[in-house]
């Protein structure tokens, strides 16, 4: 049985995260021009945790030029690689549905070469752009919208 848990991260999450951040966050991190630290201050994240090791940081953080729309972000740990994909999918797909039952908009980039994470993105019901954007335009938009 798989033992995925939901809590507040600790204090010491943030340096379990960039000690053992996943190769395609770090790319993302450093093509954003940001870190660890900077990525996860000034915010509340949850921790994603696999028979108690740290999987990953994440969070929804609200848009501070949208009323009702939230920034969701996640930056994960190699212990990511032992979580069986289905078990992910069911843990996350539970997150983004309490995530849109919140807000009325979700929005974020990806990186573009991190083919991975867009079909994970798009399977979890987000639209993602092609036309690059953010820093060094290594980035494309995601987005979810409620429909009105």
């Amino acid at each position: 049985m798989i033992m995925l848990t939901i809590s507040s991260a600790l204090p010491c999450d943030v340096a379990d995260l960039a000690a053992r951040i996943t190769e395609f966050d770090a790319l993302e991190l450093k093509a954003a021009g940001i870190t660890v630290e900077g990525a996860t201050a000034n915010v509340q994240p949850l921790a994603l945790r696999l028979a108690g090791e740290l999987v990953c940081l994440f969070g929804a953080v609200p848009h501070p030029a949208a009323a009702g729309a939230a920034i969701p972000w996640m930056l994960c740990t190699r212990t990511l690689e032992r979580v069986p994909r289905r078990a992910m999918a069911a843990v996350s797909a539970r997150v983004v549905a309490d995530w849109c039952g919140r807000f009325t908009y979700l929005t974020n980039i990806v990186h573009r070469r991190n083919r991975r994470a867009i079909r994970f993105v798009q399977w979890l019901g987000f639209t993602v752009g092609d036309v690059p954007c953010g820093p060094g335009q290594e980035f494309y938009a995601f987005e979810w919208r409620r429909n009105v």
